[in-house]
């Protein structure tokens, strides 16, 4: 198999030098499992690049105009990313809280320090992100990796189990009670998706570790059951949230499942490695977004554009092609991210080279 081909399939690549906080092999699996999801998270915060408040965020979805140009965005927003892809990025997030620890506490004793710092760490860029932009969901995050440190020796069962029941009260007492929407739902969410990520990733699901087919079964399984719910809440006008969240977490899984039956085929070898380039970059890849999220807003000022589902639509492929472009471009010259590269030396207190050797 030749290099060019580990790259892109969910083999491990070891990368790094000797030193063990800087040496780690890397599951690239996972790494186009993120960048799929980082794309797809653009689809829903496209529509929020504008907002200064929480409280705007339902009527920018409920305003934004429409024509049958732009309605193939909303469908793709409205059916196949809001929630879905959050709960993918979350279930990565409690997936890279186990290979923190994991790497953590087999390094040191004190590996726990580590693991605090890299998250208030990551807590501040959140914090000063929120100060650009309200939607940052860095903050969140870092709250969550902080709790979610206690979890980490609970068995996958436990860890799926309490995920179920913590993302499940909400849309079930909605549905069946009308109590709702519920306003701590935001972080119940979350972490319960990055419970139900720690538990795929302890049963070897997440990281790649099944046959081909076992995934691509799951994967149809998952979808066909999720589509029918998500589809359903887009004729709801009441309970439309509800309906949405019940099948989040199958069509989670069906994309994870889906992005790992790829990853074990010859399939779309070139899309795979530019997705785990950006996934590779998955923080400075997310602050960017914002950039170019909140520059597109003021381009379409500045010319007296209103924005529309089309234009906005137009905007996400933009940001998907920049992306998916400078992404692979960055790691030729470079081991890591910028912001990958100053958030791991801090982490570590220590500067680590940046630039590849050249040989």
């Amino acid at each position: 198999m030749s290099a060019d081909r580990d790259s892109i399939t969910g083999a491990k690549v070891q990368e790094g030098t000797s030193s063990s906080s800087e040496s780690k092999p890397r599951i690239v699996a996972l790494d186009v499992l993120r960048g799929f999801a980082l794309l797809g998270i653009v689809g829903a915060n496209i529509i929020l690049y504008d907002i200064t408040t929480m409280a705007e965020i339902e009527p920018a979805y409920r305003e934004l105009p429409v024509s049958d140009l732009g309605a193939p965005f909303m469908i793709f927003t409205l059916v196949f990313v809001i929630n879905k892809m959050m709960a993918v990025f979350s279930m990565l997030f409690g997936t890279g809280v186990l290979l923190a620890t994991d790497k953590a506490e087999a390094n040191s004793s004190r590996g726990w320090q580590t693991y605090f710092r890299r998250n208030l760490l990551l807590l501040a860029i959140g914090l000063a992100h929120t100060w650009f932009w309200i939607g940052d969901i860095l903050t969140l995050y870092a709250i969550c990796a902080l709790v979610l440190y206690f979890f980490r020796k609970q068995s996958p069962k436990v860890l799926v189990g309490a995920a179920l029941l913590l993302w499940y009260w909400a849309p079930v007492t909605w549905l069946l009670f009308g109590w709702g929407p519920h306003g701590d739902e935001y972080f119940s969410r979350a972490f319960s998706m990055m419970l139900f990520g720690m538990g795929l990733y302890r049963l070897g699901i997440i990281n790649g570790q099944k046959p081909a087919a076992w995934y691509r079964k799951r994967a149809v399984e998952s979808l066909l059951l999720g589509l029918p719910f998500v589809s359903l809440a887009w004729f709801s006008d009441s309970n439309a949230s509800a309906w949405n969240n019940f099948g989040v977490p199958a069509i989670a899984f069906g994309y994870v499942c889906g992005v790992m039956w790829i990853c074990q085929t010859d399939s779309l070898l070139s899309l795979r490695q530019r997705l785990a380039a950006a996934g590779q970059m998955a923080l400075t890849n997310y602050l960017a977004q914002t950039l170019l999220g909140v520059a597109f807003y003021q381009l379409l000022e500045r010319v007296g554009i209103t924005p529309n589902a089309m234009l906005l639509g137009l905007g996400m492929l933009a940001i998907w092609a920049i992306q998916l472009a400078w992404s692979p471009l960055w790691l030729r010259s470079f081991k890591y991210g910028p912001l990958e590269w100053a958030w791991r030396s801090a982490t570590y207190g220590k500067r680590f080279p940046m630039a590849k050797k050249n040989y």
